[in-house]
C-alpha cells in the first residue's frame, strides 16, 4: 500500500529504507551477510545513533537489538569500516544523507544529515 502510494519515494516510502543506507555499506564490506542480515545489522546500528541524537529512548533500543538477536542476528560489526561506504549509497546526494530514524517502536523519521555528521555519531 506504502509503495503504491509513493511509487517515487518521496514521503513515507523512504521510512521503508530504515537500516538500508548502512546495510548497503555492510554488504560491500563483508563477504558473509545476505541483504536480510544486513538490514538487520544496519537497523541496530542506526537505533544506536537514534538515542545518541536523543530521538529515541534507549529502551526502545534495546528492544529493537533484543529482538534482531532473538531472531538470530549476529549483530557484531565494525562501524568504521562502513563509513567510507555509506556517502557512496545510492540515496546520499550532494554530501547529504536522508537517514531513517526510529523515534519509537513501529515509528521512523526520515532526516536529511551531512554524511560527516553521520559518520560522527559512530566515532
Amino acid at each position: 500500500d506504502i509503495v503504491e502510494r509513493d511509487e517515487h519515494e518521496t514521503g513515507d516510502r523512504r521510512k521503508l529504507n530504515l537500516g538500508h543506507t548502512l546495510a548497503h555499506a555492510i554488504e560491500k564490506c563483508s563477504n558473509r551477510m545476505n541483504h536480510g542480515e544486513a538490514v538487520a545489522v544496519g537497523t541496530a546500528l542506526i537505533a544506536d545513533a537514534a538515542v545518541k541524537l536523543g530521538v529515541l529512548l534507549p529502551a526502545d533500543r534495546d528492544r529493537i537489538v533484543n529482538v534482531l538477536e532473538k531472531l538470530g542476528f549476529d549483530l557484531a560489526f565494525d562501524v568504521k569500516r562502513l563509513l567510507k561506504e555509506v556517502g557512496k549509497d545510492k540515496k546520499s546526494e550532494d554530501g547529504m544523507l536522508r537517514i531513517v530514524l526510529p523515534v519509537g517502536i513501529g515509528d521512523c523519521e526520515v532526516r536529511p544529515m551531512p554524511i560527516a555528521d553521520f559518520a560522527a555519531l559512530f566515532a
